[in-house]
């Protein structure tokens, strides 16, 4: 979607939409890991097209994150736009539900100018948003580090700033049981108007 003043200026807001299949004739849906990111990407989109942002915005939905982030890094091999005219990578996966209705956004660790667009999402959110997975584990008392967790950590390595929204893992992860039943509809729209205020 061209951007309405800085049309030459990019963030790229992405998703994978790949699971693991199946496994041993089991069946895993995914409907957290990764529908939820995905339906969010989608829907974001479809209001930026209808209302455009001063950048110009890139929907990327990436395939094989689960075999080793290939999409995303296919992605920024081949950049459809000059590296420094792309300015951030927003990052969705996994926000359909949460066990302590938590949001974690990582990321302005590494870019602290982030920090107060993230505060700014925060105060407007239905859902309390909380700054972090983005230290190493020794450094938090082994909470765990998300840098490298998803398709954001393709566009780190790259030196793109990020901002990556998701929940911290409940028991259906990577389990036949993440199915669309056991998404929390108020969690999920919440969560997705919180990425898309940021």
């Amino acid at each position: 979607v061209k951007g309405a003043s800085r049309p030459d200026d990019f963030i790229v807001v992405s998703a994978h939409f790949d699971h693991l299949g199946t496994i041993g004739g089991e069946r895993y849906p995914g409907a957290d890991d990764n529908a939820s990111g995905t339906a969010a990407l989608l829907a974001i989109a479809a209001w930026v097209k209808a209302h455009p942002l001063e950048h110009s915005v890139v929907f990327a939905a990436f395939d094989a994150e689960e075999l080793g982030l290939r999409g995303s890094r296919a992605f920024v091999e081949a950049l459809p736009m000059p590296r420094e005219h792309l300015a951030l990578d927003v990052n969705i996966d996994m926000i359909g539900r949460s066990d302590d209705g938590r949001l974690f956004v990582s990321g302005p660790r590494y870019t602290p100018a982030l920090l107060p667009v993230v505060e700014a999402a925060a105060r407007t959110s239905a859902v309390p948003v909380h700054v972090g997975h983005d230290r190493p584990m020794w450094l938090t008392g082994f909470v765990a580090d998300w840098t490298g967790l998803s398709d954001h950590s393709s566009f780190h390595d790259v030196g793109v700033p990020f901002l990556y929204f998701g929940v911290e893992d409940h028991a259906d992860v990577h389990q036949p049981t993440d199915t669309a039943d056991r998404i929390d509809a108020r969690f999920f729209g919440a969560s997705a108007e919180t990425v898309l205020s940021a």
